[in-house]
């Protein structure tokens, strides 16, 4: 429908779908809100980190906004842009070994990601901007603080299953392509979706991890040529943090296992980390060239 639009275009026609169609589904999610939590009005209820009720209205509203500002907004634009949207996407088969080793790859650098993340917390922050980080970190805390198997099974739908599909179709199937093909360069189209990705979320703190890792997972799109790659990455990390969470929570693991790798706890095991994630990338590259020459594609 719009396959014959500039580039430049298609960028700012994706941008305001994504406006809109966060915009319905905000007001979606607070007429559910309503229905379920009796609130009164169009108005989420202050928040109350005691209140089940409360917890559970915001879940629902991240729900509806992880929907609609990434997964409706992707699906549409790749159906306004290609008649094939789904190859568009590029939600083509890859290698089983190629996804394990994009799973293993995630878990081993998260004690670089811990280092990053300690790093990029020495940085000044303006004071407003420490009171939205504090009040994102105890939403978080929040969210992630459950004592039942079907709640924790909510988290992880919540926090890993769909944004791991909603944030990889809009940032690496869309932004990434559109850049790429503006820049004529790969890490420019990389580069760029992964700094949006890391400034949408709003948390300064950890703007450099996940800078980081937004690169991570547009390279692996690029080198395996396949949407699912930086799909099952991100699930990976997502998962990790809210099962981390949970069972240090629930004293099952020591409060260091969140920390391992950072300026403060073990340092040399980020940098080990990091090297070994490199040689994992290095491994998923080698993997997806030899796939496209049509060579060494056991399942």
């Amino acid at each position: 429908m719009l396959e014959n639009l500039s580039t430049s275009a298609k960028i700012v026609f994706v941008l305001l779908l994504s406006l809109l169609s966060f915009l319905v589904c905000f007001l979606l999610g607070l007429l559910l809100v309503k229905v379920l939590y009796g609130t009164s009005g169009l108005a989420l209820p202050a928040f109350d980190a005691s209140s089940t009720s409360t917890i559970s209205a915001f879940k629902v509203m991240q729900v509806m906004q992880t929907i609609g500002l990434f997964i409706i907004p992707a699906i549409v634009a790749a159906m306004a842009f290609s008649k094939t949207p789904w190859i568009y996407l590029k939600f083509s088969s890859t290698s089983s070994k190629v996804l394990g080793l994009a799973a293993i790859a995630t878990v081993v650098m998260l004690p670089a990601i811990n280092l990053m993340a300690s790093a990029n917390e020495l940085l000044p922050l303006p004071q407003w901007l420490n009171g939205m980080e504090e009040n994102a970190k105890r939403l978080t805390e929040a969210f992630l603080r459950v004592d039942s198997i079907s709640a924790l099974l909510f988290n992880l739908f919540m926090i890993a299953v769909l944004p791991a599909i909603g944030e990889e179709l809009l940032f690496r199937g869309l932004i990434q392509k559109l850049f790429t093909k503006v820049s004529g360069s790969n890490f420019w189209g990389v580069f760029i979706a992964a700094l949006v990705f890391s400034a949408i979320h709003f948390q300064f703190k950890g703007f450099l991890p996940r800078l980081a890792l937004g690169m991570v997972f547009g390279y692996m799109l690029v080198w395996s040529r396949s949407i699912w790659v930086p799909i099952v990455a991100h699930f990976t990390n997502n998962a990790f943090a809210v099962l981390a969470y949970h069972f240090v929570h629930q004293g099952n693991l020591p409060a260091e296992t969140e920390t391992v790798g950072s300026l403060q706890q073990l340092w040399p095991i980020g940098i080990v980390s990091l090297a070994l994630t490199a040689l994992l990338l290095f491994e998923i590259k080698k993997r997806g060239d030899a796939r496209s020459l049509g060579v060494g594609e056991e399942e």
